[in-house]
């Protein structure tokens, strides 16, 4: 009779200890997953963009020095809003400004605004997952001088995170903006080649 209550005591025992650690990871677990939201979203992003290719008409005049600028820095900002389809893909409107500062004609700078649409993909279905995205849309440039209204490319490749703050995630995202040699050329080249570097905050719904 006694070691038969010995055993009882014995599994008892294990089972207190064995429960409260399964039921804590289950929770983790829960946790984890119930911080990934997917449906409608918005985002915001600011970051660094480089100039990895310029048009002609963005090169200052060499007897002159006048023209645009000759940076190959400036920012790049813009807000998206989008749609998850479903676990892996996403679509999405962008709105962006590419800011450089110069002596672009008679003091200022350049900017261009883009209208894109686009898709994302993302790679993992967890707190943590890689992702990519391409898409094109209208470029418009300022002053209009400068650049006639062309077609603007993206290619990113980034990473996002899912934050314990319920419906927030931050990103970091390389982007390559490509602008085709297209439509009016009697000025020189048309094409460009930039690459962005963007932070990013997204709230999903």
């Amino acid at each position: 009779m006694l070691p038969r209550i010995l055993i009882l005591a014995l599994v008892m025992s294990m089972s207190l200890l064995w429960s409260p650690q399964q039921a804590s990871a289950q929770i983790l677990e829960e946790d984890d997953s119930s911080y990934v939201y997917k449906g409608f979203f918005m985002s915001a992003e600011y970051g660094l963009y480089i100039f990895a290719l310029k048009p002609d008409s963005l090169i200052p005049n060499a007897e002159t020095g006048r023209g645009a600028s000759a940076d190959l820095l400036g920012a790049v900002s813009g807000f998206d809003l989008g749609f998850d389809l479903n676990e892996m893909f996403a679509l999405q409107f962008s709105f962006g400004t590419v800011n450089v500062r110069g002596s672009t004609q008679d003091g200022g700078g350049s900017t261009a605004m883009l209208f894109n649409g686009g898709v994302s993909i993302f790679f993992l279905r967890s707190r943590l997952t890689f992702y990519a995205r391409v898409g094109a849309g209208l470029a418009v440039t300022m002053p209009t001088g400068i650049l006639p209204l062309g077609l603007m490319a993206h290619l990113g490749l980034g990473v996002r995170y899912f934050t314990r703050m319920k419906h927030f995630s931050i990103s970091f995202e390389a982007r390559g903006l490509f602008r085709p040699p297209l439509g009016d050329n009697s000025q020189g080249s048309t094409m460009s080649l930039g690459i962005g570097l963007l932070p990013s905050v997204t709230y999903t719904f």
